[in-house]
């Protein structure tokens, strides 16, 4: 499953990188800018690798899930986040359900699954 998000999520934020250098607002919701779109780019093509590259899609899923769930919190505290870019509250939104996502897969879905493993076997 952590491989499915890593591919997913990485997939998603590549797309929006790219998407967000033509475009300022992003279906009249999400306001991107250079710094958000280098962030995002970085973000999905580590997803994009961390998906195919065995062992590393876990520690991306719980990684990335603990950074946006942080980031969706702090977005409400500091919106401009220390002047590298500004976080609206649809943003922190974003944040929040990818980080409790990612934190999903990569800490409980997944050691659920090596529980029931180790049962069977």
């Amino acid at each position: 499953m952590d491989r499915i998000y890593a591919r997913w999520i990485g997939s998603i934020f590549t797309v929006i990188g790219v998407i967000g250098f033509f475009v300022q607002d992003l279906f009249g919701i999400l306001h991107l800018h250079t710094a958000h779109n280098v962030f995002h780019l970085l973000i999905g093509i580590t997803g994009i690798a961390a998906s195919v590259l065995p062992g590393w899609a876990l520690r991306y899923t719980q990684i990335s899930g603990i950074a946006y769930l942080l980031l969706g919190i702090l977005g409400f505290f500091v919106p401009e986040l220390f002047g590298l870019m500004h976080l609206a509250l649809s943003d922190n939104i974003v944040h929040l359900v990818f980080g409790a996502l990612g934190t999903y897969i990569g800490f409980v879905l997944n050691t659920n699954q090596l529980v029931i493993q180790k049962k069977t076997a």
